[in-house]
């Protein structure tokens, strides 16, 4: 089953995707994708865009997910994070 990722930073988009401000979301559909982004992408008290839509490879790097020992793991928010295997 395809999967849809978006990210988030709470310093702003600006900061690179190795950055331990970023977290990586992940969702069973575009639309629940795009909509989240909608409600995320902007805060209001720092006053920067703070969440985008990113790809698979992208998600996995802010997740920590890399090597064969490495899976992705889904927790109840949609939060990507890696466990070891």
């Amino acid at each position: 089953m395809k999967k849809w990722y978006a990210g988030h930073s709470y310093m702003g988009i600006n900061f690179t995707y190795d950055s331990p401000c970023w977290k990586a979301y992940v969702f069973n559909s575009k639309q629940e994708r795009d909509q989240w982004v909608k409600e995320n992408e902007y805060d209001q008290c720092t006053g920067n865009y703070v969440a985008e839509t990113i790809d698979k490879k992208t998600a996995y790097k802010i997740a920590g997910i890399k090597g064969k020992y490495m899976v992705p793991q889904i927790e109840d928010n949609n939060r990507l994070s890696s466990r070891y295997i």
